[in-house]
Parts: C-alpha cells; structure tokens; sequence
C-alpha cells in the first residue's frame, strides 16, 4: 500500500493530480493521484534478468528496495504503470530497448530527482498497446512532461500519439523542441531548448497548438498553424520513439496527459513540475 505525499503548487488539496479530470494517462516516478494504490514500475536486474514491481514510499519511488534487488548491476525498466486508473501502462518487453534506472548499483536521477534513461544507440522506449488518451469527440488534449536531452545526438522525440510528435532536432548544444503534425510533415509550434531539465507543456487552444517550455527561470510559449484535430479513435503512444530514424537520447522524469482542453491544469501542473524538479 504506497505511502501518500503531500506537495502542492497551484492546487487546493491533495497530490498534485486529484483536482483535475479527463486524466488519460499518468506516468511518474512520484505518485500524483491519491486513487491509486498501484505500482511505480516493474524493474529487471541485469544480474539474473529477474523482474520486480516497485512501488512508492512516502509517495515518491521506493529508491530502497529498487538499489537491494539491483545490487551492483543494471535496472531497466519494462513497465511504467499509468497511475490515471485507466491502465495504459508503458511498456517494453524487448530487452535491449528498455531504458535504463539503475546503472551500475546507482540510481539513475536528473536535478537529484529519480529518473528514466533513454539511449538513441540501442533504441530505448516504452509503448502503450492501442488506447484512448485524446478527447474522443473533439480531439483536444493537455499535456506537461519533464524531460532532458544530449547535446549529442539529432532528431530525438519525447513522445508520440499517432500524427502527433513531439520532436526535439538537436543542433551541437543547443536544440528545439517541435510540435510535429506528421500528417503535415511540417512542425506546428516550436522553442528553443539545451540540455538541461525542461518543463514542456501543450494544449490544443481555440483550433490553435500551443507550446510552452520552461527552462532557465523563463517560459517561452508560441502557437502553432492552426491544428488538426488528433484521430478520435485509439492509437499507440510511444515514450522515447517514432519510427526507426528517431530515438530519444535522454531523460523522462514525468508525463501527464489530460483528454481536454485545460489551461488551468496545464499551468497548476507545470508550476508544480517546475518547483519540485528545482527548473526555477
């Protein structure tokens, strides 16, 4: 039975997520709704290839218990459960492509917080089966992830859900994170990034495809051409990949997806992102 945790910025009560509906999928390494009482992640030891659910301890991940059945080798992860209730768990059953948690008996974090490892190399990502995480009538949604990427690789992607992309085209350095309508082939929306830990948020706005980065003490937000509705119907959401040219070479702390339009949970959350990750 997990261990609640209370940490709130701009919401009345609670964890983070338990004011706000339309949740369609919840994947964190803290817990963020008080409905669930499932796991964190499912963990498998490179040292006999053994696997383990990981749950929570005082509401964030119960980094104990991973460290000991890990021991001196590798953690990767092959689920990462969706907290929403709605079970679009995130999935990778190949394992060579399953991101990394534990490296070497020590746990893998970014900004001190607990966190995923993607590698580009070996291709790593999780998948959902086929599921529903838009507004099935209008095709809305709101998201905000916390996420980072290496200076070192180009054409890196967050996430993707059918025609939508969210892509990161690195260039040495520095980077930009792009909305893609891949339908179009032509991005709708981006800002500019580094590799540090960034807060990256989007809504569908009045027909229009709004992207919001905080990095740095700033927040960067533009629009996009005007938007085309996601297909109503279910599709596969991917952390880490689209197709076989793009892979994320990086960090995923924390995704939320929401089938609405909601500014003031995409705002409540980003700022609770921003001050619990230490982006401010």
């Amino acid at each position: 039975m997990p261990q609640f945790f209370y940490y709130s910025a701009s919401i009345s009560s609670g964890l983070l997520l338990d004011d706000f509906s339309d949740l369609s999928a919840i994947f964190s390494l803290r817990l963020l709704l008080t409905a669930y009482t499932g796991y964190c992640i499912r963990v498998r030891r490179s040292s006999d290839n053994a696997e383990l659910d990981i749950g929570f301890v005082n509401g964030v991940l119960d980094t104990a218990t991973l460290l000991t059945f890990c021991g001196a080798g590798n953690g990767y992860v092959t689920i990462w459960y969706d907290q929403s209730g709605n079970g679009n768990n995130s999935v990778q059953a190949t394992a060579t492509r399953q991101p990394l948690i534990v490296d070497s008996g020590t746990l893998i974090t970014n900004n001190s917080k607990p966190s995923l490892k993607f590698t580009s190399a070996v291709g790593s990502s999780l998948s959902t089966g086929l599921v529903q995480l838009v507004n099935a009538s209008t095709g809305y949604f709101t998201y905000s992830g916390v996420a980072s990427v290496n200076a070192t690789n180009a054409d890196m992607v967050l996430f993707n859900h059918d025609n939508l992309v969210q892509l990161c085209r690195q260039a040495g350095a520095s980077a930009t994170f792009y909305n893609l309508l891949v339908v179009s082939g032509t991005p709708t929306a981006s800002v500019a990034s580094d590799t540090n830990l960034n807060i990256l948020s989007s809504l569908t706005k009045s027909s229009d495809l709004k992207l919001y980065l905080h990095k740095n003490a700033s927040v960067t937000g533009v629009s996009g051409n005007t938007f085309s509705t996601l297909p109503a119907g279910t599709s596969y959401f991917r952390i880490g990949h689209y197709s076989n040219n793009f892979y994320l070479d990086g960090y995923v702390s924390e995704f939320v997806m929401i089938a609405a339009e909601n500014e003031t949970a995409r705002t409540a959350i980003r700022d609770n992102q921003i001050a619990y990750y230490g982006v401010a």
